[in-house]
């Protein structure tokens, strides 16, 4: 292929040349994904990577193998494509809609853009019938940060519809974007509306990451480099330089990556070639890569043809890169500003040492300027490395002599700690001898655990294996503490892995310690506590030192300061985390056993025995819906839809779940249920039942039912079966135990009764189940008691209530046997549901009917008690149990009967104190009636019309009458009246009949109304009874006498009892003077 080579590519301009393509394994898998992902349906790409990694350069490469014109990559066109055109489109900073119009031609489109789209469907058809339309669009962020800053509504609209238009599936369309960052990343200035629309536009493009790792275009290069130079032999240089990077790991590369390479990179050697490649990728904005240096003849490159070193080593690269990045690196848009500018200001403090060697100290400079940008954080960049590395050019001695030259000028400085040289840029302060002063002013660490807790935060650690075998996350929290902690794991936390650091205790206390440990701990002892407590101490010299001249502005001690503060902190690392598995430095300790932790993989290998021995009854559930400490809150939703499934349709198969769907409630029914043979098939269909011993969730069915034992005697709280499984030795998560215990109590609803809040609740709903789930500590159950006597007992009822034997005790046959009782309560009228004119015995059975709760204590307890009966002797004595039911039966007949008794004694005073003989209620209906019947309605106060019409009402009922009569005497229904009333009642009676007997008398009198007014007055004492006086007086008199009326008012004074008095005594010393 011939090479027509340019720094970068454009997809328009380039479309038609043959550029000298190298494929990288990446690529080859990319350009795979996209064909097959296109078969599948996916048509709409977005290829993501950073700069410098190739991607305009793949879009070339896909359209060429596509195209037929050049066989890049090893794939094919889809199946029956016999015609493929390519529109390429490169991104700028303007209207996308705009772009694809000039693309297409398109003039004064609708808002909808639907001329445009015609356009582009033409174009398609246009192609033929079996033809393929691929729209590629090079620097599509362009566009989209001109869409965020621009009517970003209406160019993301038209984004979303070009996806869905591409993406219907009768179409032949591909669309492919690049972008050097998510799409995401371009929304950060929108609103929260207008970023959903970006998301909603992001889920429309498939994406792909593009990012060649560093590794993998050096071995192209190496290939390159043969391809181009032939195999350069490797010398004892390239050999060191291997040696070099496998002892101070300058480099994270897995394995004896470097040694594969060996020294087929040259001129580049393996340090210079891993930095200029990161570096162009950091810095090359897409106008550079790794393969155009190597084809470029720029200055200072690698084909410069006045370069003179054979060798390209890390000094030429600073060079290179300053020379073609300039612009880029001597401004602040840079992350690196101040190292490139440390780099300069160093090099210009070097120049003014007059006895330096001016090339050594220079490319000394450059080299470990360029590492402390681009080595691994664990890089050990010393004096050995330097000079090993400049040995290629410069004498070892020369080299030792620049070092200890720059070093004593403040040039540089060694970090003990990172054991690394590093730029420095000078300052007046002596840092030694301030650090040295202060050790004074810093008090020794005493509390080492604490101080350690501020610099650490260690992450939970998951017991892989047993996790995976049980389906319950095994969760390992890091404690640290000054002595063995014995302490029970809760929530979401399974055990601790327990870091002890105390210079007092021994490996043998340790062990002594934990030998009985019951909780799932494992100790790390650390054996170099002081070496810990040291490096405390320097940390907190350092920060007092940063304190003390944080008045000073000197810039440059307070970034050494900060520098060896990170060294500290690295330090501390080093002795805290890397000796986590070094043997001279600590000791693993498990019940009082030492333990052989090599790395991770040994600690979480033991984790999981540990979860094997402490949670040894764990039961097996492999679902991670629900199988958490903290499901989602579609799990809630969920969790919902079961209760409702099981309580509704648990005789029906799948508990009647759609077929052809799985939604998590489900799922879930599969994994309790379903799979542990609870819900099964019967000959009369699906029923609920009890585990076989097989079952993965048969030892907590076990320890369930245990629980249901024990609130035989008493009640107990639902809590109390919590605590039991999240302990060892289930400690199930939440996510089960909201699942599980409402799924047990349902399948054993009949064999106890249910409590909240002390109230009993006869009937467990789904409502039901999702309240103890909500508010587990508000639930009690109260297991039922069974035996020979107490079900006879029970049977005993029954026969009573007429219901037919039961052969068990269960809440069905207790609710069933306790209705009609309750139902016979709640049936009685208000009067029978408070009169306290009943026996003793009926007062208490009614309030033991009327408070019933405990269904087995009502019938067993409190009824017998109600009645004078003790329950233990019912049970041992049929007489006394015959005597019990007979007067239970009677008993209830008497509350039933209350208010037919209070009708029988209104009847009786009716006939004894009114009518005055024993009748009927014919009888004394009709001489009420007839009594009365001289009275003119219009001479009758309202009460008194009311009482006649009553009287005279057609009702032949006794009951209804009296119950009539009586509303009229006391204002309220007579089924409502309490005791007190009844009194009152026959006070009224007797009462309105004296009223209208009187008026009866009076009615009989021959007089004129309109001149004479008539009493009839009545007075009775014990001596003389009553004696009856008709008192007539002329309307006329008694104008006259209206003002000794006054008088004698006046003198009465305003005691009213007294007025009554005087007027009485008066009047009858009158009356009896006649």
């Amino acid at each position: 292929m011939k090479s027509n080579y340019s720094p970068s590519v454009n997809i328009i301009r380039d479309s038609e040349k043959e550029l000298d393509y190298i494929v990288t394994e990446n690529a080859e898998k990319s350009a795979i994904r996209i064909l097959n992902d296109f078969n599948k349906g996916f048509h709409s790409f977005s290829i993501i990577g950073s700069y410098g990694t190739g991607k305009s350069s793949f879009l070339w490469a896909f359209q060429q193998t596509l195209t037929n014109n050049t066989k890049v990559f090893n794939i094919e066109a889809p199946k029956s494509v016999d015609k493929i055109e390519v529109i390429n489109i490169v991104g700028d900073y303007t209207s996308i809609i705009e772009s694809f119009n000039t693309e297409f031609f398109v003039e004064k489109d609708f808002s909808s853009n639907q001329k445009l789209f015609d356009a582009i469907f033409q174009r398609y058809k246009k192609i033929g019938d079996n033809g393929m339309l691929i729209i590629q669009i090079d620097e599509f962020g362009k566009f989209l940060e001109f869409a965020a800053n621009n009517n970003p509504e209406k160019e993301m609209y038209f984004i979303q519809q070009l996806a869905e238009f591409v993406n219907d599936p009768l179409r032949r369309i591909l669309l492919l974007t690049t972008l050097h960052q998510g799409l995401d990343t371009y929304a950060f200035k929108l609103s929260d509306s207008q970023k959903n629309e970006w998301r909603k536009v992001r889920g429309r493009l498939q994406e792909i990451t593009f990012n060649e790792p560093v590794e993998q275009l050096l071995a192209l290069a190496s290939k390159h480099f043969v391809n181009s130079l032939g195999e350069t032999k490797e010398t004892e240089y390239s050999k060191s330089l291997i040696e070099l990077q496998e002892k101070k790991k300058i480099f994270s590369t897995q394995g004896n990556y470097f040694s594969t390479l060996k020294n087929t990179l040259f001129p580049l050697d393996i340090f210079s070639a891993y930095i200029l490649t990161h570096a162009l990728q950091r810095y090359g904005q897409n106008e550079r890569s790794l393969f155009s240096f190597l084809q470029a003849s720029d200055d200072l490159g690698l084909n410069d043809p006045k370069r003179k070193n054979n060798h390209f080593s890390i000094s030429a690269v600073y060079d290179y890169l300053l020379n073609n990045f300039y612009q880029l690196l001597t401004t602040r848009a840079v992350s690196d500003f101040s190292k490139w500018s440390s780099i300069r200001y160093s090099i210009q403090r070097a120049e003014a040492i007059e006895s330096v060697n001016l090339s050594i100290a220079e490319d000394f400079l450059k080299t470990i300027g360029l590492l402390g940008m681009f080595s691994s954080k664990g890089a050990k960049i010393d004096e050995e490395f330097i000079v090993n590395y400049l040995s290629d050019s410069f004498e070892v001695n020369e080299i030792r002599e620049t070092i200890e030259l720059l070093e004593k000028h403040k040039i540089i400085k060694y970090y003990r700690f990172k054991f690394s040289y590093e730029l420095f840029e000078g300052t007046d302060l002596d840092i030694e001898d301030e650090l040295a002063k202060v050790e004074n002013q810093v008090p020794e660490v005493v509390d080492l655990v604490y101080k350690l807790e501020t610099y650490f935060e260690f992450p939970v650690v998951t017991a892989k294996a047993n996790s995976y075998k049980t389906g319950t996350p095994r969760l390992f929290e890091y404690k640290l503490s000054n002595k063995p902690i014995s302490e029970v794991p809760k929530g979401e936390i399974d055990g601790f892995i327990n870091l002890v650091f105390n210079t007092k205790l021994s490996v043998d206390k340790i062990k002594a310690q934990t030998k009985g440990e019951p909780n799932a701990t494992i100790y790390c002892f650390f054996k170099n506590t002081e070496k810990i407590s040291s490096a405390l101490f320097e940390i907190e010299k350092t920060n007092q030192v940063l304190k003390n001249i944080e008045d000073d502005n000197d810039k440059v001690a307070i970034r050494e300061l900060h520098k060896i503060l990170r060294s500290n902190q690295v330090l501390l690392n080093h002795y805290v985390l890397d000796s986590l598995y070094n043997k001279k430095d600590v000791e693993w300790i498990y019940k009082g056993e030492k333990l052989n932790l090599k790395n991770k993989k040994d600690l979480n290998k033991q984790l999981s025995v540990i979860c094997e021995e402490v949670y040894h009854l764990t039961p097996i559930i492999r679902n991670e819906l629900f199988n958490k400490h903290k499901p989602s809150g579609a799990i809630a939703s969920a969790r919902k839809s079961y209760f409702d499934a099981l309580t509704n349709n648990f005789v029906k198969e799948d508990l009647a779940f759609d077929s052809d769907k799985f939604p998590p409630e489900k799922t879930i029914y599969h994994t309790l249920l379903r799979k542990n043979d609870i819900h099964i098939k019967t000959e009369t269909g699906f029923t609920l039942t009890r585990p076989n011993e097989n079952s993965d969730i048969y030892k907590i069915w076990e320890v369930s039912e245990e629980f249901l034992s024990s609130a035989k005697k008493e009640p107990k709280k639902v809590t109390d079966l919590i605590d039991t499984l999240t302990a060892a030795p289930y400690k199930l998560k939440q996510g089960v135990i909201d699942f599980w215990i409402p799924t047990f109590l349902f399948l054993r609803r009949g064999d106890y009764a249910l409590y909240s809040e002390g109230k009993f609740k006869p009937y467990i709903n789904k409502q039901e189940l999702y309240l103890i789930t909500r508010t587990p500590e508000l639930y009690s159950v109260k297991s039922f008691e069974l035996n020979d006597l107490r079900l006879s007992f029970f049977n005993k009822y029954r026969e009573l209530l007429s219901q037919e034997d039961s052969n068990k005790l269960n809440l069905d046959s207790f609710i069933e046997s306790i209705r009609p009782i309750l139902l016979t309560f709640r049936g009685l009228i208000p009067y029978s549901q408070k009169t306290n004119r009943l026996s003793k015995e009926a007062i208490e059975l009614r309030k033991a009917i009327e408070f019933a709760q405990d269904p087995e204590k009502v019938f067993f307890d409190e009824f017998p008690q109600a009645l004078g009966f003790n329950s233990s002797d019912l049970l041992e004595s049929n007489q006394k149990f015959d005597d019990y039911i007979y007067k239970f039966q009677i008993t209830l007949d008497e509350i039933k009967n209350s208010y037919n008794e209070l009708l029988n004694r209104f009847e009786k005073f009716i006939i004894t104190e009114i009518i005055g003989r024993k009748c009927d209620f014919e009888t004394y209906k009709s001489e009420l009636s007839k009594r009365f019947t001289a009275l003119k309605e219009h001479q009758l106060l309202n009460k008194q019309k009311t009482f006649i019409q009553r009287v005279n009402s057609p009702l032949n009922d006794r009951d209804s009458w009296l119950a009539s009569i009586s509303q009229a005497l006391i204002g309220k229904p007579l089924t409502s009246i309490e005791d007190k009333d009844e009194k009152t009642l026959k006070d009224n009676l007797k009462s309105i009949i004296t009223e209208l007997d009187n008026l009866s008398v009076l009615e009989k009198l021959s007089f004129d109304s309109e001149k004479e007014e008539v009493f009839k007055l009545d007075f009775t004492s014990k001596k003389t009874g009553l004696i009856p006086h008709i008192v007539r007086i002329p309307k006329s008199k008694l104008k006259k006498a209206q003002n000794n009326i006054d008088i004698i008012d006046k003198e009465l004074g305003s005691d009213k009892q007294m007025r009554i008095a005087i007027l009485t005594k008066l009047l009858k010393q009158e009356l009896d003077n006649e």
